[in-house]
């Protein structure tokens, strides 16, 4: 709630809690999508840890827009900040 008053986020910034905390972050999704989901064009799901630029939401934007048939797009996965040998391999 401290947030939403920091950023004066009051009606942008939702703090929810599932009814029955199941499935994890299926469960959470599915939870979103039912309660909540028809008031929504779009959805961007992201883990604690994921971050995505503002150029490259605008751009699934823009997919979706243009396909609208699409039912899902998706971005592909890039670790950043990482020494392992997965994240050396997606700098090429």
């Amino acid at each position: 709630m401290e947030l939403i008053a920091e950023v004066q986020g009051e009606g942008q910034i939702f703090y929810r809690r599932r009814r029955r905390r199941v499935k994890r972050k299926s469960g959470n999704i599915d939870d979103f999508c039912r309660r909540w989901g028809s008031q929504y064009s779009y959805m961007v799901v992201l883990d604690a840890d994921s971050v995505m630029s503002g150029e490259c939401l605008s751009g699934l934007v823009r997919l979706m827009e243009a396909n609208p048939n699409a039912g899902i797009i998706q971005s592909s996965p890039r670790a950043s900040g990482m020494d392992t040998l997965y994240a050396r391999c997606q700098q090429f």
